[in-house]
């Protein structure tokens, strides 16, 4: 009779294959993202933290969890707090391996997405992409509503498609009405 040995992959070996947000709290309710993901957080304006401490955790290497990786950062009716991180890695600042990108209409996300990711991905040799508040422009008042739905439809499913052809992790985020109001960048 023969047996055989089957063991688990140890804890460490998991975390290399999921990206998380590091916070106890956080990770013991979301195992985190892989390679291929295309989430989307929706939320209050603290999301934009979240993000941003994403954008600074996959510049890390992988055994503290990182990604090894540059970012690509679009930035929606200027909705984000990536300006505000103060972290240092490596003695360098982590916003020099961050392309921050700045969209104000929807038609310009669109055409940023639709047409520029690919490059920008490919130059920046980027795994991680995020959009930060990806409805803000579809919500102001010269888009009209059938287009912003079948447009904003159209970018949901290329960025799902985009990043499982890639092997990347997109992650847009998708504020709460009263949070984009806040930021006072987007109102209908």
């Amino acid at each position: 009779m023969q047996q055989k040995l089957i063991m688990k992959p140890s804890m460490s070996q998991t975390l290399l294959t999921r990206f998380t947000f590091n916070i106890p709290d956080i990770d013991s309710l979301f195992p985190g993202f892989k390679a291929g993901d295309f989430a989307v957080l929706y939320g209050p304006q603290s999301l934009n933290s979240l993000t941003s401490l994403l954008c600074v955790r996959a510049q890390l290497p992988a055994n503290l969890g990182g990604l090894e990786s540059n970012v690509v950062f679009i930035d929606c009716a200027n909705s984000s707090s990536l300006s505000n991180i103060q972290f240092q890695l490596d003695a360098k600042d982590p916003l020099e391996r961050v392309l921050n990108m700045r969209v104000y209409t929807a038609y310009r996300l669109t055409s940023l997405i639709m047409e520029k990711l690919q490059d920008a991905v490919e130059n920046q040799d980027a795994k991680l992409v995020v959009v930060s508040d990806i409805a803000c422009p579809f919500l102001y008042d010269n888009v009209n509503d059938q287009e912003a739905k079948t447009v904003y439809s159209q970018i949901m499913s290329y960025l799902a498609n985009f990043a499982k052809k890639h092997h990347i992790i997109i992650i847009a985020t998708y504020l709460t009405m009263k949070a984009a109001e806040e930021t006072m960048s987007c109102r209908k």
